[in-house]
């Protein structure tokens, strides 16, 4: 990962174990009743979450879905989701550049480059 290893105020979670992502779409998933990862503290627009978190799956999968093109395309998402989808398209970027995995299609990991 590309945090480093110290310890952080927040329970004594290493900031290797965490992960700086966008609040944006973190919200609209939970405002929709999904399971969403717990947030451990709020970094200007962005929100640090643990990458372990049992609910990260089920959230990266909801900004695949989201952030996929045919999604925003005639017949997909109505224009006014577009800051929406534009946050979980980031979301997933972040997700990939800091922990170096490489997502599929419905945010899976599909594999981790060291």
């Amino acid at each position: 990962m590309k945090t480093q290893n110290t310890t952080t105020g927040a329970g004594g979670i290493s900031a290797a174990q965490t992960i700086k992502l966008p609040a944006l779409f973190i919200d609209d998933h939970a405002e929709r009743d999904c399971a969403t990862p717990a947030i451990i503290k709020t970094v200007g627009k962005c929100y640090v979450m643990r990458v372990d978190d049992p609910a990260m799956p089920e959230l990266l999968n909801d900004a695949a879905y989201y952030g996929d093109e045919a999604m925003s395309g005639p017949g997909g998402f109505d224009a006014y989701l577009a800051p929406i989808i534009h946050s979980a398209r980031r979301l997933l970027a972040a997700y990939e550049r800091q922990t170096g995995a490489v997502l599929d299609q419905h945010g899976r990991i599909r594999m981790v480059i060291a």
